[in-house]
This record gives structure tokens, C-alpha cells and sequence, in this order.
């Protein structure tokens, strides 16, 4: 039987060759730390660095697999992209809006690593820069390696379920902490759905692109304390919505699934 590249363990080999490429471009700053230049305190300075690093080894790791891909099968996943289906959409989006709310309390109560919110907070206040990463640069990365490309071969190679829920699970791992972790690990079961019903690889994108866009001007409108929770006063009116949320989006999966092409599943 032909298994299509990457295979799970093909998977983790790819996944250490792109924490190999972090190490490598991360070298430079090592060097700034040994000689103990000020560029290693400058926070702003770190967090460009960091944030370039991380777009960096993504891109050098999806431009490798696809020329592993492309010895195996005529797929180019720059240009074969589905059209957007719009049809799908404005589901899609309603989806993710609910989903937010529901992994609400999970942000309040996952711990976040100190790096991890010295990174965020620095990187929030270089608004357009920040922008360009969170909303555009690193969803199109994510969704490039995680649902056109290791997705999609696990769908050729194993069950949907299975798929889904291990190339959730590699896109939370990749996150580096407990609490983006679970959250990546959910929002990934979720675009990985959709990639499953759709194969559209530009509407994960979008979703994806809306899901951080909301987080990016919640945190700038309410400050990085911001919670759904805390920004509704009456805890009764706050559980009826989080009960409704989790309504749509039940429908929402289900409309999409009856909405969904027999060749998609």
C-alpha cells in the first residue's frame, strides 16, 4: 500500500529538523549572549529576533517537505490551493467565534510561562510588526506545515480521527508551553476538521487568521489581562452565552459535516 510523505514518523523527523533550523538561526544571539552584548537585554530587539527565527525555520521546513513532496506526487502547495469556499465560510468563522469563547476559561486558568508573556507583552507593543506576525505571518506558516501538508498525508495514510486528533497534538507540541498547548491542541481539532470536510487549505488559513485576529485586538483594547469572563459582569448572562456558544458551535460542525462533498470524508 502507498503512503504519502510525511508519515508519522516521518512527521517527527521533520518537526526535529525544524527545531534544528530554530537552533541554528538562533546561534547569532547565542554569540550576543557570550560576548555580553546590551543587544541581549533589549527586549524589543529580542523579541524581533525571536519572532523572525520562528517564521524563518517554519518557512525553511515547509519549502523541505514540499520537495520531498514533489518526488512523490505532482503537488505544488503554493499554487494548487482550493478556492475558498465561500459557502463555507461564514459557518466557519461563526465556529471559531464560539470556539473562543468556549476555551475562554482555559486561558484564565492554564499557566502561561513567564518567557512566554515577557515575549507577548514586548511583541504586543510593536503594534504593526505584531500584527504581521500573529495575524498574518505565523497562521499562513502554521496552516502551510500542519494542515496542507502533514494533514493532508495523514488523511491518504490513516483514519480521519486519527489524523486529526495527532496532527492537533504535533501543532500544540510545537507552542513550547502547557497552556498553548491544550489551546493550540483544540483550535487544531477544529481547522483540522474543517480541512477533512473541505480540503480547502485557504479557508484553515482564514479561520486561523480571524482566531489569532481576535485574540491580537482583545489584548490590545482590554490589556493582556483580558478575558471574555472579566469583561462580562453578571456570571448568569456569562454562562447563558457560554452555553449558547457551545450550541453554535455544535451546529456549526454538524451543518458543515451534512454541508460537506461524500468525496471530503
Amino acid at each position: 500500500m502507498k503512503t504519502y510523505y510525511p508519515t508519522i514518523q516521518k512527521t517527527i523527523t521533520l518537526l526535529f529538523r525544524l527545531f534544528m533550523w530554530v537552533f541554528a538561526l538562533l546561534i547569532p544571539y547565542i554569540i550576543l549572549e557570550i560576548i555580553k552584548s546590551p543587544l541581549r537585554d533589549n527586549l524589543t530587539f529580542k523579541t524581533v529576533y525571536f519572532s523572525v527565527v520562528a517564521i524563518l525555520a517554519n518557512t525553511f521546513t515547509i519549502f523541505y517537505a514540499t520537495r520531498r513532496i514533489k518526488k512523490q506526487e505532482s503537488y505544488n502547495l503554493f499554487t494548487n490551493w482550493k478556492n475558498l469556499p465561500l459557502n463555507y465560510l461564514p459557518l466557519s468563522l461563526i465556529g471559531i467565534m464560539a470556539f473562543v469563547f468556549l476555551v475562554d476559561p482555559l486561558e484564565q486558568v492554564l499557566p502561561f510561562s513567564n518567557n512566554f508573556k515577557n515575549y507577548f507583552t514586548t511583541l504586543l507593543e510593536i503594534k504593526g510588526y505584531a500584527f504581521f506576525v500573529i495575524v498574518i505571518a505565523m497562521p499562513v506558516l502554521e496552516e502551510l506545515l500542519f494542515r496542507g501538508i502533514i494533514l493532508r498525508a495523514y488523511l491518504k495514510n490513516y483514519t480521519a480521527l486519527k489524523s486529526i486528533l495527532l496532527s492537533s497534538f504535533l501543532f500544540g507540541i510545537v507552542h513550547f508551553n502547557l497552556a498553548q498547548l491544550i489551546i493550540s491542541f483544540l483550535v487544531g481539532i477544529f481547522i483540522g476538521y474543517l480541512y477533512w470536510q473541505t480540503k480547502s487549505l485557504s479557508l484553515c488559513v482564514v479561520v486561523h487568521v480571524v482566531h489569532n485576529a481576535i485574540f491580537f485586538i482583545g489584548f490590545h483594547f482590554f490589556d493582556t489581562g483580558f478575558s471574555i469572563e472579566s469583561a462580562i459582569s453578571n456570571t448568569l448572562v456569562y454562562l447563558m452565552l457560554y452555553l449558547v456558544a457551545a450550541v453554535v458551535l455544535t451546529i456549526v460542525i454538524l451543518t458543515i459535516y451534512r454541508k460537506s462533498l461524500p468525496s471530503a470524508r
